[in-house]
């Protein structure tokens, strides 16, 4: 139970974490790269976040 628990607690920093990149990008005041840096995504997380798709 624990284990689900936690899995969907990470699964929600995520997503969280995504929504956040995708109104950097919006904005369009940092690049891709530092986004990724910044949210501790990985640029192919970001670029396809840019892209339009979901990671």
């Amino acid at each position: 139970m624990c284990k689900i628990v936690e899995d969907m607690c990470i699964e929600a920093q995520k997503e969280a974490l995504m929504a956040v990149a995708g109104k950097l990008l919006f904005e369009g005041t940092l690049t891709p790269e530092k986004i990724s840096e910044y949210c501790g995504l990985s640029l192919d997380e970001v670029k396809k976040l840019q892209a339009g798709k979901k990671a």
